[in-house]
């Protein structure tokens, strides 16, 4: 009797757990007209899309030492968010556009004197890969990568007794960078939300350089353009190869 109870709590919770399974997997119409399985969570909405990220407004936060340095001023980043052939995966390419308040802690053979209050800019490229979850018409991402970034410091350059000049020194620095973020869609276009750390390998007036960032903007879908200049590039390929005099 044991025996059957066992067996039947067994046949039960097994059942259950089929049927969970089943619940959180779909059956999608591919391009081809085949079917395919696929995790709730799999994008959809994304699938073989290319966007723009435009009209990004936000903030770089300065970290640690680094705001002996640097204080918080407004920040705007552009990129691509571009789906890849597995759909849990996207790649993430972005440009920050960072600028500070800048204090000017060590002396330098530029100037003999320091910079308070000024301004400094930072442009970072950053090339990640990430994956993402759907939730209806709401998407998450996780992205992390490498990045490379030059970065603008004002220094006072002094011509004569009367005259001070405002000059600039740059640095290249290597780095990389963490993001989050999510995206809903409306028709025609996403606001997405994204917030990000970066490091940097180098340092600014002998501090490290981490920076937090907070971003609010829209996507716009351009994969037909993209479809097109793709098109484009091919047709030019094959008639090239058709020339008998190549």
């Amino acid at each position: 009797m044991l025996r059957l109870f066992l067996l039947f709590i067994f046949t039960t919770l097994f059942a259950q757990g089929m049927l969970l399974a089943q619940q959180q997997r779909f059956r999608l119409i591919t391009k081809e007209g085949t079917n395919q399985k696929i995790s709730k969570h799999t994008d959809t909405i994304h699938s073989s899309k290319v966007y723009i990220v435009s009209g990004s407004l936000g903030v770089g936060i300065p970290m640690g030492r680094t705001r002996e340095v640097l204080d918080v001023r407004l920040a705007s980043s552009w990129g691509m968010d571009i789906s890849l052939p597995n759909r849990h995966y996207v790649l993430y390419p972005s440009l920050d556009m960072w600028s500070f308040g800048y204090n000017q802690q060590n002396l330098d053979n530029q100037s003999s004197y320091l910079i308070e209050n000024g301004r400094a800019r930072y442009f970072n490229l950053n090339l990640p890969i990430g994956t993402r979850r759907q939730f209806h018409r709401l998407n998450s991402y996780v992205t992390i990568g490498p990045s490379v970034g030059l970065f603008f410091e004002p220094r006072a350059v002094v011509q004569s007794t009367q005259v001070i000049r405002n000059d600039f020194t740059s640095k290249l620095l290597m780095g990389g960078r963490i993001s989050a973020g999510a995206d809903y869609k409306f028709k025609g276009f996403f606001i997405y939300f994204d917030t990000g750390w970066m490091h940097s390998f180098g340092s600014i007036q002998d501090r490290p350089l981490n920076i937090l960032s907070f971003y609010v903007g829209l996507k716009t879908d351009i994969t037909n353009v993209a479809d097109r200049v793709i098109t484009v590039f091919e047709r030019k390929g094959t008639d090239v190869k058709a020339d008998p005099q190549q």
